[in-house]
């Protein structure tokens, strides 16, 4: 998360920041029981009890030389345009 820049951490926390940054695993690959982890262990733990990025999906925008944007995007604001220009009044045209 804290890769893919979904979350953020203030540089005021300045506890927080250091043992993310020194803490590491010993030669069995279990965690060093001689480093502090317990601000890590709450951040985990509170980003775990966040629910708020479940089921977002990252929407990217289409390419507008791309088939896709032609069938969808292109086609709907074609008809939408068209739609608009029905609806005007046929006698506000001027010739």
């Amino acid at each position: 998360m804290l890769i893919d820049g979904n979350v953020k951490i203030n540089e005021s926390c300045k506890d927080l920041i250091h043992q993310l940054r020194h803490l590491t695993k010993d030669e069995d690959g279990e965690e060093d029981k001689r480093l502090e982890n317990d601000l890590c262990d709450a951040t985990l733990y509170a980003l775990m009890e966040c629910k708020n990025y479940v089921g977002l999906k990252k929407v990217m925008p289409l390419d507008i030389r791309s088939a896709e944007y032609m069938e969808t995007k292109y086609e709907k604001e074609l008809e939408e345009n068209l739609k608009a220009q029905d609806e005007e009044n046929w006698w506000n045209s001027t010739m």
